[in-house]
């Protein structure tokens, strides 16, 4: 097993560092289900190779679940358009507040 383990060593410090296939996929941009399945592998053979430290890696994955959980709430609560895609509003649209009337408790002090 020793001798296996430095065998894997050699060969790795021979090998001259690549760019992460990850980052070229991510730059790309994922918008489809295959795009995703297709960034995490590449994620999970360059944690392998070495290209990217296994850190980079686990915060890449947890950012894609946060995307997979946005794309669910989309699917579930979202309001579909005319074009038969759904939106998922974060936020209320604001509106400035009517004025409100004097308040007497302030007023008589």
């Amino acid at each position: 097993m020793a001798a296996r383990q430095k065998n894997v060593r050699n060969s790795t410090q021979h090998n001259q560092p690549t760019s992460p296939q990850s980052l070229k996929l991510a730059t790309a941009g994922v918008k489809t289900g295959g795009d995703f399945a297709g960034l995490m592998s590449a994620l999970m053979s360059d944690v392998i190779e070495g290209s990217i430290s296994p850190g980079v890696a686990n915060a890449a994955v947890n950012a894609g679940g946060k995307l997979l959980k946005a794309v669910e709430l989309t699917i579930k609560f979202g309001q579909a358009q005319k074009n038969g895609d759904r939106v998922l509003r974060l936020v209320a649209e604001w509106r400035p507040r009517a004025p409100v009337g004097r308040n007497k408790r302030t007023d008589d002090n």
